[in-house]
């Protein structure tokens, strides 16, 4: 992804993207330093709400996504970004992360992850709203700079590395 998706998209009509990720090297390599991958912005006429990306429990970044982040670090970023009034946090799932890689059967623990974080949002509805990134274009966003990103617990993030460990147990 470059800075000609954004010219493609806004010929094609496409006017809000979340691809941007601060965290993958392959992102934007050609608008680093442009553009904020952290704060909604415009580019090429394209409203852009870059995908949340947080520190986890070791200082690292890692992007808000259900394969990618344990259950707990998903949870206590929406805490974290709530405490800290960050209106918005982009979430991202792909289709395939829901299945074991090259096997074609479900991954029962991404799958497990994701039922439990629909919960918690549910439980959660009035301190944490859902809505699609087009509501989100008509909000005031008030996002961390890239100096400052939500950061979770070291236990949230040891639990999603056993985790890990464990789904690749059972790839085998």
């Amino acid at each position: 992804m470059n800075r000609d998706t954004y010219r493609a998209l806004s010929f094609n009509r496409i006017f809000i993207d979340s691809s941007l990720n601060i965290e993958h090297p392959d992102s934007g390599k050609d608008m680093r330093g442009c553009y904020d991958f952290v704060r909604p912005s415009m580019i090429e006429d394209v409203f852009v709400l870059p995908m949340t990306v947080f520190k986890d429990g070791y200082g690292s970044l890692r992007p808000a996504q259900i394969g990618a982040a344990g259950y707990l670090e998903l949870t206590q970023l929406l805490e974290r970004a709530q405490f800290e009034n960050i209106s918005d946090v982009v979430i991202l799932s792909h289709n395939f992360e829901m299945m074991v890689q090259g096997r074609g059967i479900p991954d029962l623990v991404v799958e497990r992850r994701f039922r439990r974080f629909c919960h918690y949002l549910e439980l959660s509805q009035e301190s944490c709203a859902v809505r699609t990134v087009r509501e989100a274009r008509a909000a005031e966003i008030g996002h961390p700079d890239e100096n400052n990103l939500p950061k979770v617990g070291r236990m949230a993030t040891t639990i999603r590395t056993l985790e890990q460990a464990f789904r690749r147990l059972l790839e085998r």
